[in-house]
């Protein structure tokens, strides 16, 4: 039996409009975080994202990987924006979020993401952004984002080895924007989306 882990989305456009509502939830230091961001979209997307933290994950403290990665006691968590969403995924086991909106890419990109074998199978915007998400999916469920090249990391569907350890990964096409994710656990996986309509 599939297991299935929810994604929560939250778009920019309701960031703005509860931003007085939203600061109200956050803690200090988030908020001071948030207001080192120059451009205004990053500000949003970062209280955005810290809302959903404190919503779904929970106040209280938190524990690092050696790789940086925070994680609180048996709840694991990934956040990534792109453009007007930024969205959580939790779970017990490790996973990895990432997010894309599908849009016209730099060809020249392609070996920086994939090696030579999965270049040929890029032709459209929607296999590279497809590409792209299910590998960074991993090296956030990892733990090392992008520390590590994008073309070192295998972009695969389904349950698979990498490193010696046991990864499943999931992706879907939401509103023109590419998702994956990618849990440590040797289980088949399929996604919920639930987009927040109202904050409270």
């Amino acid at each position: 039996m599939k297991k299935t882990i929810t994604i929560y989305l939250l778009n920019i456009e309701k960031i703005k409009t509860n931003e007085n509502k939203i600061l109200t939830f956050l803690p200090k230091n988030r908020i001071e975080k948030a207001n080192r961001y120059i451009k205004k979209e990053d500000y949003y997307l970062s209280i955005g994202g810290s809302y959903l933290i404190e919503k779904y994950v929970g106040k209280g403290d938190y524990f690092y990987t050696k790789e940086g990665k925070p994680y609180k006691k048996e709840k694991n968590f990934s956040l990534s924006h792109s453009n007007e969403f930024v969205g959580l995924a939790l779970d017990k086991f490790e996973l990895g979020l990432d997010i894309e909106k599908i849009r016209d890419f730099n060809k020249m990109l392609i070996p920086y993401i994939s090696s030579k074998k999965e270049e040929a199978e890029i032709q459209r915007k929607e296999d590279f952004f497809l590409t792209w998400c299910l590998k960074e999916s991993l090296l956030k469920c990892i733990g090392i984002g992008l520390k590590a090249k994008l073309n070192s990391a295998p972009s695969k569907l389904g349950i698979y080895q990498f490193n010696g350890d046991i990864y499943s990964s999931k992706a879907l096409i939401y509103n023109d924007y590419q998702i994956a994710l990618t849990i440590k656990e040797n289980k088949e996986i399929s996604l919920k989306i639930v987009e927040l309509q109202n904050i409270v």
